[in-house]
């Protein structure tokens, strides 16, 4: 990382350039030690953090990791050739550390108008870390091409959001350019508004939902393009499926315009055309 910061109460990062190898001029195509550094910006402890108009190039891991909030990036220009599972323009999420204030509700993270080409994901919100805590996300108006995954039984396709623990998600105004999903909530995300984005070109689904039965409240899906993919425009967990609301979306299979595609096929989600 070029600036790693413990506690800082104004932390504010502008209009900075960061290559972390200018060497990598190709995609790497397998898992390897790749020698380029992490990335721009890691706040370690908690803090007002906020990121804009940086140009941040060749990162092998967290472009931007965020252990604490409340925190906002944008209109940063995230690009490279580095491509691996943890390869991510944001990485925020909820650790132990608390907030500024001290409440909850100011874990919130913000991702706005943003420019990302490289890596597996836009925000990577998880940790797989039994001590994660919940947290919020703003994540609005950007546009996103992600590296596919690897020809391998252990690799896994990236999403312009993949989220853990996330009590509120609002993914608004988001184009995908190239990636695998557009949405991969994992387990405990409660709530999510998920609204006017384009996510047709999703090669494996548009909306995932990998977590555990019977923690869903409300999703939210609202007037945006899904593509199928390879797999489903939407896959769910069954028993949840009435807290899904799909309203006045465009469902794609390539350049062809169908019918909602669902795993689990007969999920009793709530249609509006």
């Amino acid at each position: 990382m070029l600036v790693q910061a413990d506690v800082g109460y104004n932390i504010v990062l502008l209009e900075n350039s960061f290559n972390g190898n200018p060497a990598i001029t190709s995609v790497n195509t397998n898992y390897a030690i790749l020698d380029a550094a992490e990335g721009l910006f890691w706040g370690q402890g908690y803090g007002n953090w906020f990121l804009a108009r940086n140009t941040i190039t060749n990162y092998s891991l967290e472009a931007i990791q965020l252990n604490s909030a409340p925190a906002a990036v944008v209109g940063n220009d995230f690009g490279g050739f580095v491509s691996g599972g943890a390869t991510c323009a944001l990485n925020g999420w909820g650790s132990t550390l608390p907030t500024v204030t001290g409440s909850v509700l100011d874990r919130f993270f913000s991702f706005i108008g943003n420019s990302v080409a490289s890596g597996r994901h836009g925000e990577l919100g998880a940790l797989y870390n039994a001590s994660e805590k919940s947290y919020r996300l703003n994540f609005c108006g950007n546009t996103i091409s992600l590296y596919p995954a690897f020809n391998r039984a252990d690799d896994y396709p990236g999403a312009v959001v993949t989220a853990k623990e996330a009590e509120f998600c609002n993914i608004s105004g988001n184009t995908l350019v190239a990636g695998g999903h557009g949405v991969h909530l994992l387990d405990n995300c409660t709530n999510a508004v998920i609204l006017k984005n384009d996510f047709g070109t999703a090669t494996h689904r548009a909306i995932a939902y990998s977590g555990t039965n019977g923690v869903i409240k409300n999703i939210i899906v609202v007037k945006n393009i899904l593509g199928q993919g390879d797999s489903y425009h939407l896959r769910l967990p069954h028993p949840d499926a009435f807290n899904y609301f799909l309203i006045r979306n465009t469902y794609k299979d390539g350049a062809s315009t169908n019918n909602a595609f669902l795993d689990p096929a007969a999920s009793p989600v709530h249609f509006s055309y």
